[in-house]
């Protein structure tokens, strides 16, 4: 039986309760997420990461802003490179279990979702479980964003639920 049919069993047709329910207030964007999105903007990175043929030179650009009214954090990162890899993810602050989160597909047919719990003294790490064309994989990203003018980033992987793991990327971000 659906709501409506419950609401006329109860109160019949042209009927209604006799006591009036307040609206739910509006939520309200995060603003853990406003305050991160200062660091918005275009970003240049160079670095190494792991390609079919073993480590290879990265340029990439990373650009982020705010998306979905101001309730997440939206990165496009696009490689410059000859790989041409390619991902958008997606990040927001759950106020109840004081986590971050984030969502991630790529151009390749992988996606991955992960947590932290937020940045301590300039920098964070992420947990993640990801999909991908090398199959199943946990993995950590690691971000340092000590200085304001650029920011570090790298990652490992593992294949078998995080008794051996594998060098992903690194790079430096600069404006």
């Amino acid at each position: 039986m659906c709501i409506r049919d419950r609401f006329f069993n109860v109160y019949g047709p042209g009927q209604a309760p006799d006591h009036d329910y307040a609206a739910p207030p509006a939520p309200s964007a995060p603003v853990e997420v406003a305050a991160m999105a200062k660091a918005a903007g275009a970003w240049r990175c160079t670095g190494t990461a792991m390609g079919p043929t073993g480590e290879m030179k990265m340029n990439a650009t990373l650009r982020s802003k705010l998306s979905l009214d101001k309730w997440w954090l939206q990165t496009t990162f696009t490689e410059n490179g000859g790989g041409k890899y390619k991902f958008e993810s997606f990040t927001t602050f759950d106020g109840a279990s004081k986590k971050w989160h984030r969502v991630m597909v790529d151009n390749m047919g992988g996606h991955e979702v992960a947590t932290s719990d937020g940045s301590k003294d300039g920098k964070a790490q992420w947990d993640a479980s990801a999909r991908n064309m090398m199959g199943t994989s946990v993995g950590r990203h690691y971000e340092d964003i000590t200085n304001p003018k650029e920011f570090k980033m790298w990652g490992e992987y593992s294949l078998d639920k995080g008794k051996t793991w594998m060098k992903a990327y690194e790079a430096t971000c600069k404006r």
